[in-house]
C-alpha cells in the first residue's frame, strides 16, 4: 500500500490496484483520509491517458472500480490522483498523487 499526504492534512492510500483476467478489468481501491475529497482520477503512469473517474463513496471516502481494459491496454503502473471539491482546493492539490503497480499485469504491459 502506498500513501501520499498532501494539501489540508488529507491522506491518499491506493490499497489494491490489479487486473483481473477474467473480468478484463483492471481493479483499483483505496481511501482517503481527511479533506472531503470527490473524484479520483486513475491514469497511466506511462501516458498519463485517463483510465477512470470514480466517485468516493463517502463513508470514509473510500474508492474502487473494475476499470474495464483490454489485455494489450493494461498498464503496468497506474497513477491516482485526486480532485478537491473547490476550485481553491483543487489548485492546491492538482499534483497530489501516487503511483502503484499493477499486480497480475500481462508481461507486455502499457507502461
Amino acid at each position: 500500500m502506498l500513501t501520499l499526504s498532501f494539501a489540508a492534512q488529507a491522506e491518499l492510500q491506493v490499497q489494491n490496484a490489479q487486473y483481473k483476467t477474467k473480468k478484463n478489468a483492471l481493479y483499483v481501491k483505496g481511501k482517503i483520509k481527511g479533506d472531503s475529497v470527490r473524484k479520483v482520477y486513475v491514469l497511466d503512469a506511462r501516458s498519463n491517458e485517463l483510465l477512470d473517474v470514480i466517485s468516493t463513496i463517502s463513508r470514509g471516502q473510500q474508492f474502487k472500480a473494475d476499470i474495464p481494459v483490454s489485455v494489450d491496454q493494461v498498464p503496468c503502473m497506474i497513477k491516482v490522483q485526486v480532485q478537491a471539491p473547490t476550485r481553491a482546493q483543487f489548485r492546491r492539490s492538482i499534483s497530489d498523487f501516487t503511483i502503484m503497480k499493477v499486480r497480475n499485469a500481462p508481461e507486455r504491459c502499457s507502461s
